[in-house]
């Protein structure tokens, strides 16, 4: 961030032209933080933000620092459900079953969340209202 050069008794003037957020840990914000929000406060570009996200190895240390502080600060959670729709797949199981208290189908529902590792299990009457 540029600064203005401070005169004796004078709080320093931003003279960055970019907007930026000066939002705190903690406070409450109307949308969730974006990728934007984030390359904003990072002083870094969309792209370098998203290779910080998806661990891309060549980002020099100091600017995936800069970009995971601000990431903290702002509260930014990746939005997966936006990443599903860009990247035109969800990483989704789905299972259809005609009776879960059919003992074969609630035996095979539970093996497959059993082997389903870190995933979301989302469970469902396939009833809609």
């Amino acid at each position: 961030m540029s600064r203005a050069p401070k005169k004796h008794g004078q709080p320093a003037v931003d003279t960055d032209p970019r907007p930026h957020q000066p939002l705190q840990r903690g406070r409450t914000r109307s949308h969730p933080a974006t990728i934007s929000d984030v390359a904003r406060r990072a002083r870094v570009s969309r792209a370098t933000v998203s290779r910080v996200i998806n661990k891309y190895p060549h980002v020099r240390p100091r600017v995936r620092a800069t970009v995971q502080r601000a990431m903290r600060a702002l509260g930014y959670r990746p939005d997966h459900v936006a990443r599903s729709l860009a990247r035109r797949e969800t990483q989704t199981l789905g299972l259809v079953v005609a009776d879960i208290t059919n003992p074969f189908y609630a035996e095979t529902a539970r093996a497959i969340v059993e082997t389903s590792p870190g995933q979301a299990i989302h469970p469902g009457d396939g009833h809609h209202p």
